[in-house]
């Protein structure tokens, strides 16, 4: 599940059903729940999530503390950074890897304008 460059932040099946599971949680954590299956539609939703093939969580590249490490912080930054033995990596990047069911496209081609709000790019400007 995965959308041309053009279209990368529209929400794919799988973000639904992720959000339905999330939803189902907070439906079974409610006081007054009357029912314990939620917390099984929960599980069932998410269950797809993993078994879709389309997620997954980063691995390391090595099997020690700096391989984690850098697995890790590859999941918030596309920048280069050190690996650890001499070379620089950036593992998967981190805007829209596998671990992601949803983010929010940022761009830094805002501006201020009292019409134009607070990060409001040019193009959104009526015509």
């Amino acid at each position: 599940e995965s959308y041309e460059d053009v279209d990368v932040g529209r929400v794919t099946k799988g973000t639904a059903i992720g959000w339905l599971g999330k939803t189902y949680i907070y439906r079974a954590c409610y006081d007054e729940n009357p029912s314990e299956n939620y917390w099984q539609k929960a599980a069932e939703q998410f269950e797809w999530v993993i078994n879709s093939g389309n997620y997954g969580l980063i691995q390391p590249l090595s099997q020690d503390s700096t391989g984690f490490f850098n697995a890790y912080m590859s999941v918030f930054t596309e920048l280069p950074y050190p690996d650890g033995y001499g070379g620089v990596t950036t593992i998967q990047g981190g805007e829209n890897n596998k671990e992601s069911l949803f983010e929010v496209q940022f761009s830094s081609h805002t501006l201020w304008n009292p019409y134009l709000h607070w990060g409001a790019t040019t193009s959104h400007r009526a015509r």
